[in-house]
């Protein structure tokens, strides 16, 4: 299983304190990180929403992000980092699966960070880790996070979630196929399965301590079910880009649809909805490589 950050650097995370105002020269790295297939197979039955999910024979690109995410979380809690870990939120994930990682193969991870840039809400950054076997690069996942401040000249940022995207675009899903019942706890089940305590996932006391009235679903989490349900039409080596948009408050309803894309052989659109009025949680792009 993965490790939760300890309470004391969590703690120091939350303290104010002046911060660099770039972003540090470092990577951090883990050597010979083999999955614990225990762990795969209780992620694959939290992500999967139900038990009896069948575990893939090589690594999902969402799982590899969660063995990348003790390196990442190392990054983020750096004093040289310059923004507050309470605060980024999650708005792109993507993962390139470049080949099919065996279960048990020993993997080298490295996270750094790049991009620092302004954004109409505040700043964006990208936290990139890569996954090598024996020297070949056979993953990738950048994570775009936004630091929500106030903008010289611009309106106040408005709180998480309050648009449909970080970009405010509002594309048209595809159709819903799957009907999502999320349970409450889905939080602290991906929590425990991901190493990520965030507190908005975990309970309504928790949740509304940060502004949200309901602990809401975790982004990952919301992908990784969304992969799971392409279960056989995704290509072996592929390319997956996500946007989150609309927290998926618990419990909660939603419904996942996917199409080919017409341009694109292999390649597909994917929607996550609200399930009352189709507002969008997550919009994606899977493309084979």
């Amino acid at each position: 299983m993965p490790l939760a950050p300890s309470p004391v650097l969590l703690a120091g995370a939350l303290l104010p304190r002046r911060r660099p105002a770039d972003l540090p020269d470092r990577v951090v790295e883990a050597r010979g990180v083999v999955a614990d297939p225990a762990h795969l197979d209780a992620w694959v039955r939290v992500c999967a929403g139900r038990t009896g999910a069948p575990v893939p024979g090589s690594l999902p690109g969402a799982f590899t992000h969660v063995l990348a995410s003790g390196a990442s979380m190392r990054l983020l809690l750096d004093p040289a980092f310059p923004l507050p870990l309470l605060g980024l939120v999650h708005v792109v994930q993507r993962l390139e699966v470049l080949r099919p990682v065996g279960v048990r193969e020993p993997l080298d991870l490295a996270v750094g960070a790049r991009d620092l840039r302004p954004h109409r809400r505040g700043r964006q950054l990208d936290v990139v880790a890569t996954a090598s076997a024996a020297g070949e690069v056979v993953w990738r996942g950048t994570s775009t996070y936004l630091h929500r401040e106030p903008v010289p000249g611009g309106a106040a940022p408005s709180s998480a979630g309050a648009s449909s995207s970080p970009d405010g675009e509002r594309p048209a899903p595809p159709a819903g196929a799957v009907r999502w019942v999320v349970p409450a706890g889905t939080g602290r089940a991906y929590a425990a399965v991901s190493g990520d305590p965030n507190p908005i996932h975990l309970s309504r006391p928790t949740a509304r301590l940060l502004g949200f009235r309901r602990p809401i679903a975790h982004g990952m989490w919301t992908l990784a079910h969304a992969l799971l349900d392409l279960e056989g039409r995704l290509t072996p080596a592929h390319d997956v880009t996500a946007r989150f948009l609309r927290p998926l408050s618990l419990p909660g309803r939603a419904v996942h649809g996917w199409r080919a894309q017409e341009d694109g052989e292999g390649a597909l659109s994917l929607a996550v909805r609200r399930e009352r009025d189709g507002e969008p949680h997550l919009l994606a792009e899977v493309a084979p490589l």
